[in-house]
């Protein structure tokens, strides 16, 4: 989604009623507004005298021209007397003989007549032509505006604004730190196009100014809403911010984030990142718990939601039932909405858990159902940071590993903030030997958003990167975790079960692997056919199944570590 501009229409940041909206811009331009009489702001007479006061300099400024220019002609066609003017004009000091002859003799009371018609012909054109004649409207409540009767309608995909960020320093000069992080924020969240994000200029409206979350909310047309404040003192600033379902009132998520203000835009940019790979995750858990409830209005938006909901039920709980559920929720929505690209990306994970879990009745197949909901991905938008990670988890199994980690770092150049996308990337380096590359891309993920609900994703990218340098101890502790994060994916629990054999502890091997079996009974299996391969390199993958071994996995166990 893209940004949205203003549903508003402001004046001088205050509503506009339908009455002031007829005339507010266009205030009637007399000849006599020309010569300095000052258009009130709407702002500065809004009660009691002053508006009574505006309301008088409005008829002025109304009626000044007519009858002023009308009693000027009137004083010179005979109102006055006839040698009024002319005894004027013997007042001037200007010798006659230096004149030429035309202009002594012309007729200055003809000149005053034209003259006014012609001001007041001109007036009279000049208003018509910029406001027409208004027709009758009841004037609105001061509480009755615009906005409120014409609320735009929510959208179907997930919608937030970012207000802008209070500066809290007590400086002025700090004011440009505060509206630059709004700003990326805005940006940034909108290279997720699953969100339909308020656009800067709708949303900067309200700086400044003491607003309630739901009535702005109610005004933009959002369901969502970021808040948040800067802070600086001496060489620190913490940054704070919220995020608020305007529904409820309730706070989804608020963090703050202390930094050193040593390079501004690096800082800025820091601090956007951990915002914003913080905050989209959490939307997206919101729109799942909001899709649970039943509705009879079910878009393909809505079962897109539900189904990515019941398949993270089904990976959580190790449980077939839901995930085979969320893929036939997907399909309907993708015949509610045949270019519903996240139905195909929910299709494609769920499709994933059941050919690393072996679930349904034909678990083979589901390699080849990725790899259509992935052709249909890519035909609806190829560089989507969604299309581009699943294709590279894809690819990379399939052992097109260059190919595979080249999409991956291309979703993440698509959308630098997508949580996602940087953890398949440091899991899938794992699998492929980029040890160093894992290690960094794991530990940033870490930094940006430790609470993710998938950072297990990331752990376990270290536990490899630890099992395969023979460092059991941590990587035994990266697997736990990975196991406490999603205490039912089979890989985890693998690794888990191949570092307790290797470091001796036998009764964790034998625990770890009976629960394993008891989600996953084919994964084990899978790992010794080949079918499954965690490791690219076949001595490193010899090196886990040795481990397996130990633990009795797969055949006899070994007869000691080795």
């Amino acid at each position: 989604m893209g940004l949205r501009g203003n549903p508003r229409t402001r004046c001088n940041g205050n509503p506009r009623t339908r009455v002031e909206e007829m005339k507010g811009s266009h205030t009637h331009q007399s000849a006599f507004f020309w010569l300095g009489w000052r258009q009130p702001g709407c702002s500065s007479y809004d009660t009691g005298m002053e508006k009574r006061h505006s309301q008088f300099w409005h008829h002025v400024r109304e009626y000044a021209t007519h009858w002023s220019i009308a009693g000027a002609i009137l004083a010179v066609t005979g109102a006055a007397p006839d040698h009024w003017l002319a005894e004027l004009w013997r007042e001037v000091p200007v010798p006659r003989e230096a004149m030429p002859l035309w202009l002594v003799q012309v007729d200055y009371r003809l000149v005053a007549v034209v003259a006014g018609l012609t001001i007041i012909v001109g007036d009279t054109l000049w208003r018509h032509h910029r406001h027409p004649v208004p027709v009758a409207v009841t004037p609105l409540s001061p509480a009755t505006t615009i906005e409120t009767q014409e609320a735009p309608p929510l959208p179907d995909a997930p919608s937030i604004a970012v207000m802008p960020f209070a500066n809290l320093s007590g400086d002025p000069a700090q004011e440009y730190f505060s509206d630059g992080l709004t700003e990326d924020i805005i940006t940034e969240l909108s290279r997720f196009h699953a969100l339909f994000v308020i656009a800067r200029n709708s949303t900067f409206t309200y700086k400044d100014k003491p607003a309630d979350v739901r009535q702005v909310a109610r005004e933009l047309g959002v369901r969502y809403v970021l808040e948040g404040s800067a802070r600086k003192a001496g060489n620190r600033v913490r940054v704070s911010a919220q995020l608020v379902d305007a529904r409820t009132g309730n706070h989804l998520w608020a963090d703050h984030f202390d930094r050193t203000l040593d390079d501004v835009f690096a800082l800025q940019e820091e601090v956007t990142r951990g915002i914003v790979a913080a905050v989209a995750p959490e939307l997206e858990l919101a729109e799942v718990a909001h899709a649970r409830q039943t509705s009879p209005n079910e878009t393909a938006s809505r079962l897109t939601w539900r189904a990515r909901g019941l398949m993270n039920d089904g990976v959580r709980t190790g449980d077939a039932a839901p995930v085979l559920e969320a893929i036939a929720t997907a399909g309907r929505a993708i015949a509610a909405d045949p270019s519903a690209l996240a139905a195909y990306d929910v299709l494609a994970w769920a499709n994933w858990s059941c050919y690393l879990y072996h679930w349904g009745p034909e678990p083979a197949k589901a390699l080849e159902a990725i790899t259509s909901a992935v052709e249909h991905m890519a035909r609806l938008n190829a560089l989507d940071h969604r299309t581009l990670t699943i294709s590279g988890v894809l690819r990379v199994v399939r052992g097109e590993h260059d190919r595979g980690l080249a999409d991956l770092r291309r979703a993440l150049e698509v959308n630098p903030n997508s949580s996602q996308s940087l953890m398949w990337l440091a899991l899938c380096e794992a699998m492929t030997g980029r040890d160093d590359d894992a290690r960094t891309h794991a530990a940033l993920s870490l930094r940006r958003n430790p609470r993710d609900a998938w950072i297990g994703v990331a752990h376990v990218a270290l536990a490899l990167v630890h099992f395969n340098a023979r460092d059991y101890a941590e990587a035994a502790r990266c697997a736990e975790l990975a196991i406490q994060s999603e205490p039912a994916v089979p890989l985890r629990r693998a690794i888990m079960i191949a570092c307790c054999a290797r470091s001796g502890d036998q009764a964790r091997a034998a625990k770890e692997l009976a629960v394993l079996n008891g989600f996953a009974p084919e994964f084990t299996a899978s790992l010794f056919s080949g079918d499954f391969q965690v490791f690219r390199q076949p001595e490193a993958m010899t090196h886990l199944l040795d481990s397996l071994r130990l633990a009795g996995a797969g055949g006899e166990p070994m007869a000691s570590p080795g």
